[in-house]
């Protein structure tokens, strides 16, 4: 018989930490993410890096590439810092970088989670 050795104290709590602005690292990001009516999408994981829940990965946010839909995406670019030009930018060089974000909580199929609302540069989330 095999055994599974992780901490079970935290069984049926919820993921979901409270609707707030947080200090965020980027962990994760690419671009191969596509909406259920097939538009493109930036995919990237963000953990909570300061505060009551440091260290708290928030589920993948998926933001939309489309022109007339891409706001988040242009304040998450301009919010972390990430290098771009003419022609975009680089997936990679999203990893790593920190914003505030302000997180609320969203309700999908009976279950929530998570959702950057807004992004933010450190020190201009006044």
């Amino acid at each position: 018989m095999s055994r599974i050795n992780i901490a079970m104290n935290e069984i049926g709590k919820s993921n979901v930490v409270p609707e707030d602005k947080y200090l965020v690292q980027i962990v994760e990001g690419t671009k191969d993410a596509k909406s259920k009516e097939g538009n493109p999408m930036l995919q990237i994981c963000v953990k909570i890096i300061e505060g009551e829940y440091a260290g708290h990965r928030i589920n993948p946010q998926y933001v939309s590439l489309l022109p007339h839909a891409r706001f988040l995406f242009d304040e998450i670019v301009l919010a972390a810092g990430v290098p771009y030009d003419d022609d975009g930018v680089d997936t990679d060089d999203f990893i790593g970088k920190e914003m505030v974000v302000d997180l609320v909580i969203d309700e999908y199929q009976g279950r929530e989670s998570n959702k950057i609302k807004r992004a933010y540069a450190i020190g201009a989330d006044d």
